[in-house]
């Protein structure tokens, strides 16, 4: 079994892409036509694309898949999750939302991630190991 969950993309993190790409197109039309303003510029805006945007987690057999940006991948077996809990942070984490939900696993360890489908994911994480803590706000589960 694999299934893919893409990350909840929240306006905070929408909004330094847009204003980059303002001040490119700026800086290119008012202050400085050169092609190479407009391409280091450019280049900063993909690069910031590229490093944050692919931001997903992948279920497959017993193991959770974190995947963030080109050079991000993070493995945690589903049976040593110990907790869920719903969070609202803005610590760095692979999670593009502020609406996320921290995973406990282990002893000590954790990592909070915003899937966008939050009920559906810990539905599938419960379906593998019925003894996860979850601690949602609405008390859903």
């Amino acid at each position: 079994m694999q299934k893919k969950y893409y990350s909840k993309i929240g306006l905070v993190f929408y909004l330094p892409l847009v204003l980059l790409l303002l001040s490119c197109i700026f800086i290119f039309i008012e202050l400085d036509r050169s092609p190479l303003v407009w391409i280091i510029n450019g280049s900063g805006l993909i690069l910031i694309w590229i490093l944050i945007i692919p931001t997903y987690y992948i279920i497959e057999n017993e193991t959770l898949i974190i995947k963030s940006g080109l050079f991000s991948k993070l493995k945690i077996d589903i049976k040593t999750i110990k907790k869920v809990q719903e969070k609202r942070s803005g610590l760095a984490e692979p999670a593009l939302s502020l609406d996320r939900i921290e995973i406990r696993y282990k002893k000590y360890d954790h990592v909070m991630i915003s899937p966008k489908d939050k009920y559906g994911f810990i539905n599938d994480l419960k379906s593998i190991n019925s003894d996860i803590e979850i601690i949602l706000k609405d008390n859903r589960f």
